[in-house]
């Protein structure tokens, strides 16, 4: 007899953009989303006029676990929305499913970017 077991990782994405704050007037901007994510493949989220967050999500090897564990290691790259690279976010981050990684990238034009990720299997 044979059993099989599947799950989906799921990746809940905020991502908070924050423009003037030197100035003393911020412009906010949101995205939220959830996404079925694959593991090892790079996948992109970009909101509609604004900052992009490119991502690979994976499983960090564990000895002592059959098989993939609870655990979700993320990295990934942040884009302004001219294109140019900003950040590299999460490297060697590693997750139980069910928890928040937050990441907060300011660069020295008076923008704020918080990056919300929470793994999940469904």
């Amino acid at each position: 007899m044979s059993f099989a077991a599947e799950a989906r990782l799921l990746l809940n994405v905020s991502i908070l953009h924050h423009k003037g704050i030197d100035k003393g007037i911020t412009l906010l901007s949101e995205f939220h989303s959830k996404e079925e994510v694959p593991p090892q493949k790079e996948f992109l989220i970009k909101m509609r006029e604004g900052v992009e967050v490119l991502l690979v999500v994976d499983f960090p090897k564990d000895p002592s676990v059959y098989g993939p564990s609870s655990k979700v290691s993320v990295t990934g790259k942040v884009f302004s929305d001219l294109g140019k690279e900003l950040a590299t976010i999460g490297n060697g981050s590693n997750v139980e499913a069910g928890e928040e990684l937050t990441f907060e990238i300011k660069d020295n034009i008076g923008q704020l970017i918080e990056v919300f990720l929470k793994p999940e299997f469904k």
